[in-house]
């Protein structure tokens, strides 16, 4: 009986080997040296050195809130 269009397959030879340059984020290959990265925001805000709008602070939090948010999403699996 066919109760749709939706296929699926095993086939490997569906599936992408070499997939396109947007693929993979840019700071991918860095490893944990990624968070380097951050030192210019943090010696800014550290040192009082950031503008009147709060730029580098604002990016921290920012930073923080995204990564505080993905490990949320990734712990809740493992609690249940």
């Amino acid at each position: 009986e066919n109760r749709g269009t939706y296929v699926t397959s095993t086939n490997q030879s569906d599936m992408a080997l070499r997939p396109g340059p947007g693929y993979k984020f840019p700071w991918e290959d860095m490893g944990s040296f990624k968070y380097l990265l951050f030192v210019p925001f943090v010696a800014t805000a550290a040192l009082g050195m950031d503008d009147a709008d709060n730029w580098a602070y604002h990016m921290l939090v920012i930073a923080a809130i995204r990564y505080v948010h993905a490990q949320f999403w990734i712990s809740l699996p493992r609690v249940s």
